[in-house]
């Protein structure tokens, strides 16, 4: 079961939220930009990296601050078999997803693997049923209160198998945390995303690396 204590998000996870809300226009992306942002940069131009850490502290207090509200109102979808079915439809299309249980919106940013000690569901026929079936299951242990936006339902088409993969998925770190990760914990390969106005993703090997 997952562990729900911590009453904020990550810089980092939330920094990836950030991303994901801008990316699917639900916020403009500037409305971190605050009075105490402002002062921090105000006067004497401070160096790039105190002037980029500044920044993304602000993002990173915009998306902690958000109500539960905000994010009941941003919902893409307006029940679970909604929700499933385009997931599908996307995972279909691109081979695999990472989403946003709370919203239905896709994870545009960070480097992405299996939450270990969540169940995994290995398919061979990939249905909107299946997907609905397992948020179902899954729901109340892994995507409640604040594991809502640190927790992702992930699929993956493994084509030597030939089989779909249902998960629990996490943002791990640098690319480095993820590949160290990865390695002692037998996972064979993570998912980079990375997001500049657009975001692109790809499939990183640990045998290949």
């Amino acid at each position: 079961m997952s562990n729900n204590t911590q009453t904020k998000l990550t810089q980092r996870q939330a920094l990836n939220l950030f991303d994901a809300l801008k990316e699917a226009k639900i916020i403009n992306g500037d409305e971190y930009f605050t009075d105490g942002v402002r002062r921090k940069l105000s006067g004497k131009l401070p160096h790039w990296i105190a002037m980029f850490n500044i920044l993304r502290e602000g993002k990173a207090a915009y998306i902690n601050a958000l109500p539960a509200e905000f994010f009941y109102k941003a919902k893409k979808y307006k029940d679970f078999a909604e929700l499933a079915k385009n997931i599908y439809e996307v995972s279909v299309k691109n081979g695999g997803s990472t989403t946003y249980i709370n919203t239905g919106i896709p994870v545009v940013s960070g480097n992405i693997a299996a939450e270990l000690s969540a169940p995994v569901l290995k398919v061979k026929t990939l249905t909107p049923a299946v997907i609905e079936n397992y948020i179902r299951t899954v729901y109340n242990d892994w995507f409640k209160g604040l594991n809502a936006n640190r927790y992702f339902l992930g699929l993956w088409y493994y084509k030597e198998e030939r089989e779909w993969h249902i998960n629990i998925s996490k943002e791990i770190g640098s690319e480095d945390d993820a590949l160290e990760y990865c390695r002692l914990n037998g996972l064979r390969a993570f998912y980079e995303l990375n997001y500049c106005g657009y975001y692109y993703g790809k499939t990183v090997y640990v045998d290949d690396l």
